[in-house]
């Protein structure tokens, strides 16, 4: 925004505002049009019927009030219909005297006008007589408005007196000072709400420059000074005198006539004075971050906020090498920092889905055994205070750290040293993932190699920033090449459309570029600032893929990876990249297929072990070091990795790892079911979706007369996380089994595949 010129901003607005008058097709009708005639409140309402006038003539004396109500509704869609102009008016049936009431709009959604006489009757100066009362509705949004004469009602107010004037015995005459300056005699003065408004209106352009100076920052103190200094200060100040002079001497048009010339001549030199600060402002390592609301970080700034959250974390909270710190926190810069800082102290960061209920988290806590909870719900989490030494709120955390002196000093650790633990769900219920900081380094180096990361770049971060693919592929991408990251809050289509032509790179899952080709603008031309797509964490499907280089022109490049192993296999960048297969394994990686043809990988970014199972971190693990991912793939003669399905029964819903054990444990626990089945099912936006396969009691279930859905999505909303919620329920009477009594996943998942279709 501080490159872009004020007055085409002004300009881009005043159209804006005139596409949208011509853009009005609304429709606007009124109901639930009542009045009230009376001395009290205690008179009985009357209905109206639209369009059709009061017959009688009812009468309203000095001491009466009349209160009329009425709805504004969308006649199409019979809503309510919010409008800028919703007036009372009562014109007299002889002088045509009209006299204006605002109906106020309550929150009910209902517009009310009260006319008391006893409060009202001077507005009416003495006229007596019959007046037409009108309902006059006006909006910018709707072409045709409504003046409608609701009713004749005869009012009767008192006389008013001629005022008396007495003459002076004595007249002194005093001639008064002429008025002598540049400018003609002034005409006569408008009213002195309109001056008003006037001098707000001319002002707006100037606050909002003033605004658009705190934005970028300008520290006039710095001694940064342009040829455009004076000159800009001298119009602002000479604008000031105008206006002085408007409200002694001079009529509006007069001032508007000098206000065209020294404005715009203004207008120029404030926009390159704030041109050429900006750019002396610029840092020279780079931007690093473009956060929420437009805020600009270098990496000297994005260092220094870094720097601060160490010092609260160590010098307050006494976070150390090897301590833990859980995470459940919104997805912000601040945030962003606190990870970064846990790294510089060397304690260990656990990310965790802000999704999570209180039930959910507590698994976590007792495992992890945090010496620090920060948290964007306070209010649930309260509970943990007793088992976790310092629980905080984000908010509060943020505050105390933007008061402190930052330190620079990183703990030292080692390679081998645990950097994260990230928790994955697995038959075996939740375990932490230990990835190092070399893990962290290796695969960062590897990626922002293999993809070609320049200073150059932008990345558009839509991405959780609780999962490997948020957190660490994306973000270690621009940090290690000193690029720049777009970080919104979240993933919707409008956002990224806003976005995208600012950016190089965009990092997704399926579902992100399965909405995006929703959009029609969303395409060749649209994407041609665009270099790199990449696509991982769920498989993208073949004819996502081909559509997409279809309308764009680019192919997706898909990737392949996991928490315990960060990024595996990718397509080529500057090579064929092959739709249905995952590319080959990365530089420094090795991968192969073991038994029943389950990927394997041995890699410098492949996890420690699991936090505090090394039993099972032992049987993940080949004899030689590779890592067994369970997944079931295929090898070409060129290296290119196909992946033919997970051995697991992991489902993976819009890019997020839903694990069946979990949500068939909350299941089980409802009176009614007798066993449930967690299955996906293909899915066109979300690659698959959660289905429950339940086994019920059908004598329980009579008796919730037809609502035992209803009590599902009830109790699982209260149980589970959003993504983990069932998205269709289906109830049977026994599941599938083997001959070892093991329930059939994969006759269920044959069953029900088309459920979406």
């Amino acid at each position: 925004m501080s490159r872009a010129s004020l007055l085409s901003l002004i300009v881009a607005s005043a159209l804006v505002s005139l596409a949208l008058a011509a853009a009005g097709k609304t429709e606007i009708t009124l109901g639930n049009i009542q009045y009230q005639l009376g001395e009290d409140s205690t008179s009985t309402w009357n209905s109206v019927k639209l369009n059709e006038k009061l017959t009688t003539i009812p009468a309203l004396t000095q001491h009466g009030s009349l209160s009329i109500k009425f709805a504004v509704n969308d006649k199409a869609t019979g809503k309510p219909f919010p409008v800028h102009q919703a007036f009372v008016a009562f014109v007299h049936a002889e002088t045509l005297q009209e006299i204006i009431f605002i109906a106020e709009l309550d929150p009910a959604n209902v517009y009310v006008a009260e006319i008391d006489l006893k409060k009202e009757r001077d507005q009416f100066h003495g006229l007596s007589g019959v007046y037409n009362v009108r309902l006059i509705i006006g909006d910018f949004a709707v072409p045709l408005g409504i003046n409608w004469n609701l009713m004749d009602v005869k009012v009767t107010v008192p006389k008013v007196a001629a005022p008396v004037v007495k003459k002076s015995q004595q007249i002194i005459y005093e001639k008064l000072p002429e008025i002598n300056h540049i400018f003609r005699e002034p005409e006569a003065r408008p009213p002195q709400v309109v001056s008003t408004a006037f001098t707000f209106i001319c002002l707006a352009p100037f606050a909002l420059l003033i605004i658009l100076w705190l934005r970028v920052g300008i520290n006039f103190e710095s001694g940064n000074v342009s040829i455009w200094t004076i000159p800009f200060f001298a119009g602002f100040g000479g604008i000031f005198v105008l206006y002085t002079m408007f409200w002694l001497q001079l009529n509006m048009f007069q001032t508007l006539n000098y206000l065209f010339f020294i404005g715009s001549a203004t207008f120029f030199f404030g926009n390159r004075l704030l041109r050429v600060v900006a750019a002396q402002r610029k840092p020279s390592d780079g931007v690093a971050v473009v956060a929420e609301r437009n805020e600009v970080y270098s990496y000297n700034d994005l260092a220094a906020k870094v720097g601060r959250y160490s010092a609260l974390l160590n010098g307050k909270y006494g976070l150390k090498k090897g301590d833990r710190i859980l995470a459940r926190t919104s997805k912000s810069v601040d945030n962003m920092s606190l990870y970064l800082a846990s790294l510089a102290v060397g304690a260990m960061y656990i990310p965790l889905n802000p999704a999570y209920t209180a039930k959910e988290t507590n698994h976590f806590v007792k495992d992890a055994e945090p010496t620090i909870f920060v948290t964007s719900t306070m209010e649930s989490d309260e509970v943990f205070r007793d088992s976790v030494k310092y629980v905080l709120d984000e908010r509060v955390v943020a505050s105390e750290a933007s008061k402190m002196s930052p330190i620079l000093d990183m703990e030292y650790v080692k390679e081998d040293d645990v950097a994260v633990v990230c928790y994955t769900s697995g038959t075996t219920g939740n375990t932490g993932a230990m990835i190092t900081h070399g893990n962290l380094s290796a695969g960062g180096q590897a990626l922002a190699h293999a993809w070609q990361f320049t200073k150059k770049d932008r990345l558009l971060h839509m991405l959780p920033f609780y999962h490997v693919h948020g957190m660490f592929l994306s973000l270690s991408c621009t940090l290690i090449s000193k690029s720049t990251v777009i970080f919104r809050p979240k993933f919707t289509m409008e956002d990224a459309l806003r976005w995208m032509p600012d950016s190089t790179v965009f990092m997704g899952v399926p579902t992100f570029y399965s909405r995006l080709l929703h959009s029609t603008h969303f395409d060749a031309d649209f994407t041609r600032h665009m270099r790199l797509f990449v696509s991982g964490s769920a498989p993208l499907s073949l004819p996502l893929w081909q559509e997409f280089r279809q309308r764009t022109g680019k192919a997706i490049l898909e990737r392949y990876g996991m928490t315990e192993a960060m990024v595996i296999c990718s397509n080529p960048y500057d090579a064929p990249r092959k739709p249905g297969t995952v590319g080959p394994a990365l530089e420094g990686a090795e991968v192969r297929l073991g038994t029943d043809g389950v990927v394997e990988v041995k890699s410098p970014s492949i996890f420690k072990g699991y936090w505090r199972l090394p039993e099972k971190t032992k049987k993940e693990f080949t004899s030689d070091g590779f890592f067994i991912t369970g997944d079931n793939g295929a090898i070409d003669s060129e290296g290119y990795v196909t992946i033919l399905g997970r051995n697991k029964d992991l489902v993976i819903s819009g890019g997020l790892n839903v694990y069946p054990k979990e949500i068939e444990d909350v299941f089980d626990a409802v009176e009614f079911v007798k066993e449930s089945a967690i299955i996906g099912c293909p899915h066109s936006d979300f690659g698959e979706a959660v289905v429950a396969v339940c086994a019920v009691d059908r004598a329980e279930i009579e008796k919730l007369n037809g609502k035992a859905e209803d009590f599902l999505k009830n109790y699982a909303s209260n149980e589970l996380a959003t993504y983990k919620r069932p998205k269709k329920y289906v109830f049977v009477d026994v599941l599938p089994r083997n001959s070892m009594g093991k329930v059939q996943k994969k006759v269920l998942r044959e069953t029900y595949q088309n459920l979406f279709a």
